[in-house]
C-alpha cells in the first residue's frame, strides 16, 4: 500500500510517497505492533504520520507478512547437514541472503541461582558452519530454515541432474557476496571521511581499518579512485 508522510524526519521526507509492506491497524495485533506500519528498507512507524495517496487516514486494515518472514524454530529442530540461509548483515562472517550448512551443533547446560534462591538451568547452544572455523551462538533470528520452494529445488537438482545443494563452501570475504559492493565501499568511506579521528591514516585505510566486518583492503577501491565523481554516483545509484 502506498502512503503518504505528513511529517519529515531523519530518514522520511514529509510529503513523500512511501511503499507500507505491514500495516497493523484493526486493533487485532500485539500492544508493540498495534498502531504501527512498517515502511520497505525504512523500518517501522506510527500510522499517524501517514496517510492514504488521496489524504485520508489510514484505514483501519491489517496487512500482516511479518510472520513469512521469520520462521520460528528451535535449536532442537537442527541437525548436522542442514542448509540455513542468513538474515542479516549484522554478523562479520556471514553475508544476508547466502546459504550456510551446519557441521557442528554444540549445546551446553549451565546451573544459576536467581535473586530468590532458585536454581535454574540454562543452554547455552551454538553452531558451528562448513568453511567457518569458529562457533556461533544460535539466534533463529540471524539464520532461517529452507522453505518450501527452495527444499523442492534442492531435491529436484539432487535427483534429476546429481547436483549438489548450493551454499558457501569456504570462508569468503563478505565483501564479495554483497549484492552492491560499489554501494557497500561508498558507504564506508563517507563515514571515514566524517570522522575526525583518522590520525595519520588516509580516508581508504581508515576506512579499511574501521569497518572490518567486511574483509575490505585498499585495493579493492582502486576502480572508484580512478573514476570521476560523477560516474561513480550513477554506479552506486542503480
Amino acid at each position: 500500500m502506498i502512503v503518504v508522510c505528513k511529517k519529515g524526519s531523519k530518514k522520511l521526507i514529509k510529503g513523500h510517497q512511501y511503499k507500507a509492506v505491514n500495516i497493523w491497524n484493526d486493533g487485532t495485533s500485539y500492544r508493540y505492533l498495534e498502531g504501527k506500519l512498517k515502511i520497505e528498507k525504512l523500518g517501522m512507524y506510527s500510522v499517524s504520520n501517514f496517510t492514504t495517496i488521496d489524504g485520508k487516514e489510514i484505514p483501519k486494515i491489517k496487512i500482516d507478512k511479518i510472520k513469512n518472514q521469520v520462521q520460528e524454530y528451535k535449536f532442537s529442530d537442527l541437525k548436522v547437514g542442514d542448509i540455513l540461509v542468513c538474515q542479516t548483515n549484522n554478523l562479520s562472517l556471514f553475508a544476508k541472503g547466502h546459504k550456510y550448512k551446519i557441521s557442528e551443533l554444540s549445546s551446553k547446560e549451565t546451573e544459576y541461582i536467581s535473586y530468590n534462591g532458585k536454581k535454574y538451568k540454562n543452554y547455552i547452544n551454538k553452531i558451528k558452519f562448513v568453511g567457518i572455523n569458529r562457533f556461533i551462538n544460535f539466534n533463529y533470528f540471524y539464520f532461517r530454515k529452507l522453505n518450501d520452494d527452495e527444499k523442492r529445488d534442492i531435491s529436484l537438482n539432487s535427483l534429476l541432474e546429481n547436483k549438489e545443494p548450493d551454499y558457501i563452501k569456504t570462508k569468503t570475504r563478505k565483501i564479495d557476496l554483497v549484492d552492491n559492493k560499489d554501494l557497500v565501499l561508498m558507504s564506508i568511506l563517507s563515514k571515514s571521511i566524517l570522522d575526525v579521528n583518522r590520525h595519520h591514516l588516509s580516508i581508504v585505510e581508515w576506512g579499511c581499518k574501521k569497518i572490518d566486518r567486511y574483509g575490505i583492503k585498499i585495493d579493492d577501491y582502486e576502480d572508484l579512485l580512478n573514476m570521476k565523481l560523477k560516474d561513480i554516483l550513477k554506479k552506486i545509484e542503480k
